[in-house]
C-alpha cells in the first residue's frame, strides 16, 4: 500500500484538476496562462511554490466558509512524481515534497471522500464546466474512505516542522507545462476531429437535410395565411407553392438515396435484436413471401412495427409524410390543422436530427487508429506529420502551421486567437518561403487569406488552393471562435479533414481549454483513448501507465465483508395459489412458426 501518496486539496480544485489531469503548486495558475487562473489552498497543502503528498490519507478538518467546500484527496503513484522530489519523515508519515507538476490519469489514479454526499457535490460540479476531461472516467474513481483499508491518519501541523517551501517558483517547469498543454491539445483535437470525419453521404446528406428544412419553414410560414378563419383567409400562390412542393421532394429523394445504407442497417439491428434472429434467418425472413404475393414478411412486419414505433420509419418515409400534411392541410386549412402541422414538423425535425448524429457516431465507432502519425521532438514540437490524405508537401505545410501554433505557448483564449491570427498567417508564410518547399501559389493563397480577414467584404475561398494543410488553416482562421460555427463552416465548404482543423483547434487552444464536447466520441472508445493515454505518457512524460496498478491496490486494500446470517424461512405450499404464467417463449424459433403457418390451408395434393 506504500505505493500510493495522497494530495489533500480543497474540494473546489476538483474541476481545475481535471480540466488539465494535473495538480501544481499554487503559484504556477496565475502564471501558466492556460486553464484556471486560481487555485484554492488547504492547511495540509499550504506552500505557494511546492506540494505536499502524503504516505498516510491525513484527514482535515472541516472547513469553515460560506462555501460548499470540504477536504478531498488526491490518490496518486509514486512513479507519477518527478524526480526532484523531497522527502521527509515526521513521525508516522512520510511527506513528499515536489515544486513541478504532477500529471494524472484514470488507470492509476484515484480521489478519496469522506461521504456520499460529498461524492454526489463531486459528480454534480462536473455537470456545470465544459472544460473538465473525461469526467465519467474519473467519477468511478472516486472512493469513500469508509470502502477500502487504507492508512488513515489526523492531520496535525506537527507534519510540517521539518518542511520548507522552495525559494522560488519553477519556470523552467511552467514552460514545460505550457507545452506539454498545446501538444496534448493538438493530438486530442486531432483525433477528436478524426472521429468527426463521415463518409461523402453521411455529410452531403445533411446539407440536404438542412436544405429540407429551411425549405419546409418558408412554406409552413406561407400556408399561415390560410389557417386563420376569423379573417377572410388569403390565398397563397399556387405557382410558388407548386415549385415548393417539387423542390421539397426532389430533396426527399435524394435524402432517401444517401441514408437508405444507414436505415435498412437500423432497420435490420431492430429485427435482430426483436426476434433474437441472426444474419442467416434475417436474410430468409427477407425471402419468404405472403400468401404467394410479392410482399415478403419482412417487409409487412416491418410496417406493423412502425406503425407501433415512430422511431423506426426511414427519414425519407418521416419527409414524406411532413410533405402529404402539407399538401391535406393546403386542401383543408384551419388553425388546428396548422398547429398539427408545426407540432409534427418539431417533432419530425427532432428525430431526423437524432437518427443523422446516431448515424454519424457509428461511423465514428469503426473508426481505427493503431498509431499516431507523427512524432514529438525532445522540446515538445512536432517533429514529423504523415499524414495519409496529405502529399509531401501538404504534410511539411502542416508541420510548419501546427508548430507555428505550438510555439505560441500563452495563445489560449478566443480574444488571443483575435488579435494573434493575422500574425499567425504572416509567420507561416515566411516559414514556407524559408523551407523552399511551398510553391508561390501557396504564398498568394496565404496573402488572400490575410487580406479576407483583415478587410471586410474581400471575397476568399478556401478550395482556392489544393493544399489541404492551408485549406484547414484557413477553415480555423475564419471560425476559431466557436466549434459549432467551424463545424458548420467546414461542412457549408466540403472540407472534410476534420482531424487537420480540429489539431489546430486543439493546438491553439491548448488542452485545459478544449472542451469536453469536442472530446465526447473518445468517451467510449477504450482502444483509441489507451492510444492517446500511452502516446502521451511515453512521449510527453517519458514514462508508461501501468493499466492494472489501481486494480491492485483496490484488491490489496479491500474490506473483508463479515456476514450477516441468513435466516431461512420454510413455507409450505398448501393454501397457495398460484398465478398463471405467461411466457412468450416457445421451444420454436420465430422464423420456425412462420414457415409451419405457410403450409396451412394448403391443398395436399
Amino acid at each position: 500500500m506504500n505505493n500510493y501518496y495522497y494530495i489533500p486539496v480543497n474540494s473546489l480544485n476538483f474541476n481545475n484538476i481535471l480540466s488539465s489531469e494535473s495538480i501544481s503548486p499554487f503559484s504556477f495558475y496565475e502564471k501558466r496562462g492556460y486553464g484556471f487562473k486560481r487555485f484554492e489552498r488547504i492547511s495540509a497543502n499550504p506552500f505557494p511554490n511546492s506540494i505536499l503528498a502524503y504516505s498516510k490519507v491525513t484527514i482535515v478538518d472541516a472547513l469553515k466558509s460560506d462555501r460548499e467546500e470540504f477536504g478531498i484527496y488526491v490518490a496518486i503513484p509514486k512513479s507519477c512524481f518527478s524526480n526532484n522530489l523531497r522527502e521527509v519523515r515526521s513521525g508516522e508519515v512520510t511527506v513528499l515534497q515536489t515544486d513541478s507538476t504532477i500529471y494524472l490519469n484514470w488507470k492509476e489514479c484515484f480521489f478519496i471522500v469522506s461521504s456520499d454526499i460529498e461524492k454526489s457535490k463531486l459528480m454534480a460540479s462536473t455537470r456545470r464546466s465544459l472544460e473538465i476531461k473525461h469526467s465519467d472516467l474519473y467519477l468511478a474513481n472516486i472512493f469513500l474512505i469508509d470502502d477500502y483499508r487504507f492508512d488513515i491518519v489526523s492531520w496535525d501541523e506537527k507534519f510540517l516542522d521539518s518542511v520548507r517551501d522552495y525559494k522560488n517558483v519553477n519556470h523552467e517547469q511552467i514552460l514545460i507545462d505550457q507545452k506539454i498543454n498545446k501538444l496534448k491539445g493538438f493530438i486530442y483535437g486531432f483525433v477528436a476531429g478524426k472521429l468527426k470525419e463521415q463518409p461523402d453521404e453521411i455529410a452531403e446528406g445533411k446539407r440536404y437535410f438542412q436544405d429540407f428544412i429551411n425549405s419546409y419553414s418558408v412554406l409552413i410560414n406561407e400556408l399561415s395565411v390560410v389557417s386563420n378563419e376569423r379573417k377572410s383567409p388569403k390565398r397563397v400562390d399556387k405557382k410558388r407553392t407548386t415549385s415548393e412542393f417539387s423542390h421539397l421532394k426532389d430533396i426527399k429523394e435524394r435524402i432517401s438515396i444517401l441514408f437508405s445504407e444507414n436505415e435498412q442497417i437500423e432497420l435490420d439491428k431492430f429485427f435482430k435484436n426483436s426476434f433474437g434472429i441472426n444474419n442467416d434467418q434475417l436474410e430468409l425472413f427477407q425471402t419468404l413471401k405472403y400468401n404467394n404475393t410479392n410482399n415478403s414478411i419482412y417487409s409487412i412486419v416491418s410496417v406493423f412495427l412502425k406503425e407501433r414505433n415512430k422511431d423506426l420509419y426511414g427519414i425519407d418515409e418521416l419527409l414524406n409524410a411532413l410533405i402529404d400534411n402539407a399538401e391535406k392541410f393546403l386542401s383543408r386549412p384551419s388553425s388546428h390543422g396548422y398547429k398539427v402541422l408545426e407540432e409534427t414538423f418539431n417533432d419530425y425535425r427532432l428525430l431526423i436530427a437524432s437518427k443523422i448524429s446516431e448515424y454519424q457516431k457509428e461511423t465514428s465507432l469503426s473508426v481505427t487508429f493503431e498509431n499516431l502519425p507523427f512524432s514529438v521532438e525532445k522540446d515538445l514540437s512536432v517533429k514529423k506529420a504523415e499524414f495519409s490524405e496529405l502529399s509531401d508537401s501538404d504534410n511539411n505545410s502542416y508541420n510548419l502551421i501546427i508548430n507555428e501554433l505550438l510555439s505560441r505557448l500563452e495563445l489560449s483564449t478566443t480574444d488571443e486567437i483575435a488579435q494573434q491570427r493575422l500574425d499567425i498567417i504572416q509567420n507561416t508564410a515566411q516559414a514556407l518561403k524559408l523551407n523552399n518547399t511551398s510553391s508561390t501559389e501557396d504564398i498568394e493563397y496565404l496573402r488572400r487569406l490575410y487580406k479576407s480577414l483583415k478587410t471586410v467584404g474581400v471575397g476568399f475561398k478556401i478550395e482556392e488552393s489544393s493544399n489541404l494543410a492551408l485549406q484547414s488553416l484557413s477553415c480555423f482562421m475564419a471560425r476559431y471562435s466557436e466549434m459549432d460555427k467551424l463545424q458548420d463552416y467546414m461542412e457549408k465548404n466540403k472540407y472534410k479533414n476534420y482531424g487537420l482543423t480540429y489539431g489546430l483547434w486543439g493546438a491553439a487552444y491548448g488542452y485545459a481549454n478544449i472542451s469536453k464536447i469536442l472530446l465526447e466520441p473518445l468517451e467510449t472508445m477504450d482502444d483509441v483513448l489507451k492510444i492517446i493515454e500511452n502516446y502521451t505518457s511515453e512521449f510527453i512524460l517519458n514514462r508508461s501507465i501501468d493499466e492494472h496498478r489501481l486494480d491492485r491496490f483496490l484488491d490489496t486494500a479491500q474490506i473483508t465483508d463479515s456476514k450477516s446470517p441468513i435466516v431461512e424461512w420454510v413455507i409450505k405450499k398448501e393454501n397457495i395459489v398460484e398465478e398463471p404464467k405467461i411466457t412468450y417463449k416457445k421451444e420454436e424459433s420465430f422464423i420456425d412458426v412462420i414457415q409451419a403457418n405457410s403450409t396451412l390451408n394448403k391443398n395436399p395434393d
